[in-house]
């Protein structure tokens, strides 16, 4: 998980660099292949058509100059979960996947175009099995609701969870260990202390509020394959407890995510 969420922070974050005319400072180009490596940009499939979808851009630099060229204002993440209307309502597109879904909207003056990350093209295509595809799903819309929540309020919920999560852990001798984890957590959310030797983002971008929830989001490692704190189970009300905190701690992670990407070059 924490991979996929570096790859659109910093897609969003390096985007909003070249946007605002500052990426002359930044030596950017080592971290876009890193980060933002095996990227595609492509219109939708046309159902029935055969070899119907077109490459925009093929990697992000050539995406970056795509946005640049036409005047583009900045760049956003928007996070759909199942409880999440803004989106679900306004699309009806055979493309979403069901309950969640990540996309990345481009902001001009007069209106939007919205991607859709992480689209697995039919394999008949022909198409590169190891890219991230990012499907222009809708172009020139108005400008979504400003519904983000703020880097202060992102804070407060995930550090709401976390304690709670920790006191649960707490309670049960083989999840005993979790309690450090989310305690470390809480730490590094309250007092990580960035600095300009930080090998992902780039300094002077984000606050230390904001660096300081997004080192939280990708030292967290809650969610994986075995041993990971989604891979436990517990019975009666407890799971239902465990189920509840787990998906909302899932939740404010993303958000948070978002949260912190819209603070990058106001």
């Amino acid at each position: 998980m924490n991979r996929e969420f570096e790859m659109r922070l910093a897609l969003a974050t390096y985007a909003n660099i070249i946007l605002s005319g500052r990426d002359d400072e930044l030596d950017i180009e080592e971290r876009i292949a890193h980060y933002c490596y095996g990227v595609q940009f492509i219109t939708p499939p046309v159902e029935g058509i055969s070899g119907s979808i077109r490459t925009i851009a093929s990697n992000a630099s050539e995406w970056f100059k795509y946005l640049k060229d036409r005047d583009a204002r900045r760049v956003r993440l928007h996070f759909q979960n199942p409880t999440w209307q803004s989106i679900r309502v306004r699309y009806d597109s055979p493309l979403l996947r069901a309950g969640e879904n990540w996309f990345v909207e481009v902001q001009y003056d007069d209106g939007s175009d919205l991607y859709l990350t992480d689209y697995n093209p039919p394999k008949d295509n022909f198409m590169s099995p190891v890219k991230r595809y990012y499907v222009l799903l809708e172009h020139d819309s108005d400008h979504f609701e400003d519904d983000i929540l703020s880097v202060t309020e992102a804070r407060s919920k995930l550090g709401s969870v976390l304690k709670r999560l920790s006191e649960f852990a707490g309670r049960f001798e083989y999840t005993r260990h979790w309690v450090d984890n989310f305690n470390s957590s809480l730490i590094t959310l309250e007092n990580y202390e960035p600095s300009e030797d930080d090998d992902f983002l780039p300094p002077g971008v984000y606050s230390q509020e904001a660096r300081q929830l997004i080192a939280t989001i990708f030292a967290s490692g809650f969610f994986g394959g075995m041993g990971s704190w989604s891979d436990f189970a517990f019975n009666g009300a407890d799971e239902d407890l465990y189920q509840s905190l787990t998906s909302e701690l899932y939740v404010s992670l993303c958000e948070a995510l978002v949260s912190s990407a819209s603070e990058c070059c106001r």
